[in-house]
């Protein structure tokens, strides 16, 4: 029950941020005295910046700088979920959030998913030396911070980036900045797969079939479509819905620190570093923090929920004592 539970919500979070991306990257008009043409996810007006949801009550001083904007004629953010401290629709922020953080995860996990499944397929048939020396690759790896080679890999790339200066654009840079942060996550997760497919694919070649198609030469590319692939689905499958929260976290966390995703791209990691500076002792305002948090947890929570479900169902002996 858990899983279809999991399964449910992962979709409708992905079919959200997904269905909502025409509405969300749309051009607003911004008024007169704003900047013309804006995306609505990054359009603002800081006279209203930092105001509550729509659904809370809201003080004398927030309803007037409201009252103010709209004699005048500004634009007007989205307030359903509140403005943040540029005035800019929190809602559409967190749902460009969302797209971004899920898609750097599932390409993240696709891409250790592929290295892993290869490299632990020729470790484990080809056996001998060349498995004992891939192995020691592996090991050494393990050996190295993890998160440490991301922001090595994400810095060094940043300045080339920067020493580049007016030859790339501004959006030319978030798309590299992304694309160098899933890289580098998904480039470095996939050693535990390879370990995985590697002990599955010792294990099979020992199989009765597989040394029949040996015998009788049957050529490497049909013995892996035919007879390795199929048995190696459930693993696969298990572990890409494990590594997905694993990347997820781990951009999230890059992302707080100010080393992933960047302003005025959102992420759910920036946008949690961003709500946490409002939570002070004068005036908390929670609903920042509480927002991406809140989506982050459900997307975990579910990909977990998914995850176990997907293992109890291919693993005959899970749930045996």
């Amino acid at each position: 029950m858990t899983g279809v539970a999991g399964l449910v919500i992962l979709v409708g979070m992905v079919l959200l941020c997904i269905v909502s991306l025409p509405w969300t990257f749309g051009i607003v008009e911004t008024g007169p005295d704003l900047v013309h043409g804006q995306r609505r996810f990054e359009a603002g007006n800081l006279s209203l910046n930092l105001l509550p949801p729509s659904w809370m009550s809201m003080s004398t001083d927030d309803q007037k700088r409201l009252d103010a904007a709209i004699e005048a004629g500004e634009f007007i953010p989205g307030r359903l979920l509140g403005t943040d401290k540029h005035g800019r629709d929190y809602l559409a922020r967190c749902l460009v959030g969302g797209t971004i953080s899920l898609g750097i995860g599932l390409s993240s996990a696709l891409i250790a998913v592929i290295i892993g499944t290869a490299y632990g397929v020729v470790s484990g048939y080809y056996g001998g030396r060349l498995d004992a020396f891939l192995m020691r690759c592996v090991d050494v790896l393990y050996g190295l911070p993890y998160i440490l080679l991301v922001v090595l890999l994400a810095v060094a790339v940043d300045g080339i980036v920067q020493r580049m200066g007016t030859q790339v654009s501004t959006q030319w840079a978030q798309v590299i900045n992304v694309i160098t942060l899933l890289v580098a996550i998904g480039g470095i997760s996939w050693l535990t797969m390879s370990r995985v497919i590697r002990g599955q694919v010792l294990s099979l070649k020992a199989r009765p079939y597989m040394e029949t198609c040996r015998a009788i030469g049957v050529p490497l590319g049909r013995q892996f479509r035919l007879h390795l692939l199929p048995n190696l689905i459930a693993p696969i499958v298990v572990y890409a819905t494990l590594a997905v929260p694993a990347a997820i976290l781990s951009e999230s966390f890059l992302s707080f620190l100010g080393i992933g995703v960047r302003e005025p791209l959102p992420s759910w990691g920036n946008l949690a570093a961003d709500g946490l500076n409002e939570l002070n002792m004068v005036t908390s305002r929670w609903w920042l923090l509480f927002w991406p948090c809140f989506l982050i947890g459900m997307t975990l929570l579910s990909l977990n929920f998914l995850g176990d479900h997907l293992r109890e169902r291919f693993d005959p002996t899970a749930g045996t004592a």
